[in-house]
């Protein structure tokens, strides 16, 4: 049912943390199902270990791209973001801009790209099925994330913010 699913979106490898998520969201109480969008066309052996390790509530749906992966991404209620490397990452803004409440992996570079707009969770299923939890429970938290983190796209991810950053640049280079 629109708005009333979790996201994640990813390769799905070790880096991005799946299993983490999968483990996590097993000791979470809702009958909101997690939607893990990704695939792993190398390593099929750690995608069916994925899938056993999962509960029932677990959709695998392989890669979804184009319209597909907008509805998705517009319906969903919460976006799990729980990759380790690769700087400003282009799923996480699209959450972002989305409106979407975002639980994201605390690392340096997740931390930055969100700023004060979404909740954080350690590399820990405990930690991150109790901030799930939290916001499952918590309609004016999760509203407020949702509102900041489309804030915080607009303001630092839009084209206008971008190309006045781009202006910024040249100007102090001349």
């Amino acid at each position: 049912a629109p708005g009333e699913f979790i996201l994640y979106v990813s390769r799905l490898e070790p880096e991005n943390n799946p299993e983490l998520v999968i483990e996590a969201y097993k000791k979470v109480q809702t009958n909101w199902p997690l939607v893990m969008v990704g695939g792993n066309p190398y390593d099929q052996t750690y995608v069916s270990r994925l899938k056993s390790l999962a509960d029932p509530r677990v959709v695998f749906l392989g890669g979804v791209y184009g319209p597909g992966y907008w509805q998705l991404l517009k319906n969903a209620g919460l976006y799990i973001f729980a990759c380790e490397i690769g700087g400003v990452h282009p799923a996480l803004v699209e959450a972002m801009a989305a409106e979407k409440a975002i639980l994201y992996l605390d690392t340096p570079e997740n931390r930055e790209t969100v700023a004060q707009s979404a909740m954080a969770f350690r590399r820990d299923p405990a930690d991150l099925a109790a901030r799930l939890t939290q916001l499952l429970g918590d309609e004016a938290l999760h509203s407020a994330l949702a509102r900041k983190a489309r804030e915080r796209a607009e303001a630092a991810f839009s084209w206008d913010a971008i190309t006045r950053s781009y202006e910024s640049l040249f100007a102090e280079l001349r």
